[in-house]
């Protein structure tokens, strides 16, 4: 990806890594960046059965 080229979302999902237990959630979300660690965080505690 050159410099000129901006990340999207699904990129910034690739890279992100979720919230460990002890983290605290951002909660205003300001950035692809929080918002792809929010959503790969809820993927991994759906899968994980904590939401019916």
């Amino acid at each position: 990806m050159d410099s000129n080229t901006k990340k999207s979302l699904a990129d910034y999902i690739k890279e992100a890594e979720p919230y460990g237990d002890n983290e605290t959630w951002v909660d205003d979300c300001t950035t692809l960046k929080d918002v792809a660690r929010a959503l790969v965080t809820l993927k991994k505690e759906i899968n994980e059965g904590k939401f019916d």
